[in-house]
């Protein structure tokens, strides 16, 4: 419902293609009722930004290697539900994965010692990146103060009229956006680093 929210979503597409310039990248989360948007956002947000993808509900191990292979832009989904599945061993993991997401905006706390509980086999994985999650409950304190906080509504009848009648970017567009957004990281690759 916010204007700015939408500018900072916008300026942080471009971020996405040379994040691997900064020190430390922007963390959001989303926040709102159910019906809200949220899911369709982070859908939207990762057809447009680097290497974008969406983790829905996985164990906290998948996510984990999910963010240290692709080092993209992540939008993890429905983080209340990812974190409430597991019990035991698993509710330990997705401990882990919380204290490493808290950490990821930053290059140089970004990466972590990972134990693969099934094989305790130790892992480095680099969890730096860009991050989107969404919920309808908020992230604790410590997280939220690292978070950039993006609210969600439910749309009004007159507003859900309008947004249905905007065309969309066709899959050709859309491609060729990502493919201008890649050329300009290349070509000015050096001015961001500046």
């Amino acid at each position: 419902p916010y204007p700015e929210d939408y500018a900072v979503l916008a300026l942080t597409v471009p971020v996405t293609y040379t994040q691997a310039a900064f020190d430390a990248v922007p963390l959001f989360i989303v926040n709102g009722p159910a019906g809200s948007g949220k899911s369709q956002l982070g859908i939207a947000m990762s057809q447009i930004c680097a290497n974008g993808s969406v983790i829905g509900q996985t164990s906290a191990a998948s996510i984990a290697r999910y963010i240290d292979e692709t080092r993209g832009f992540v939008v993890l989904d429905d983080l209340e539900s990812l974190g409430s599945k597991g019990n035991g061993k698993d509710a330990n993991a997705f401990s882990e994965l919380a204290q490493a997401l808290k950490l990821s905006y930053n290059k140089s706390t970004g990466v972590k010692l990972w134990t693969d509980v099934k094989t305790m086999k130790t892992e480095k994985l680099n969890f730096f990146g860009v991050k989107f999650i969404n919920n309808t409950q908020g992230v604790d304190d410590i997280l939220g103060s690292r978070m950039l906080h993006i609210q969600t509504c439910t749309m009004s009848v007159e507003s859900r009229a309008d947004f249905h009648e905007r065309k969309g970017l066709t899959p050709a567009r859309l491609q060729a956006l990502r493919d201008e957004l890649h050329s300009w990281a290349l070509a000015n690759i050096g001015s961001v680093v500046a």
